[in-house]
């Protein structure tokens, strides 16, 4: 399946074969726990399965004292 990945720093259409967004992170070399997801314009958890077509948003967490 083809999923569209856009951040402040990328935006590219990735094939995939996976089925959860973890997954795709993990294939992305990406940490989760770094980024808020979004997928429909809703956040969305590591676990939430994703289909042909989807387009998701990740923001990086922000952190600081």
């Amino acid at each position: 399946m083809r999923i569209a990945v856009e951040s402040r720093d990328f935006k590219k259409s990735v094939q995939f074969k996976g089925k959860t967004v973890g997954q795709l992170m993990r294939g992305l070399k990406l940490s989760p726990e770094n980024f808020v997801i979004s997928k429909s314009g809703g956040v969305v958890l590591e676990d939430e399965i994703l289909s042909d077509g989807d387009k998701i948003r990740l923001f990086p967490v922000i952190s600081g004292g």
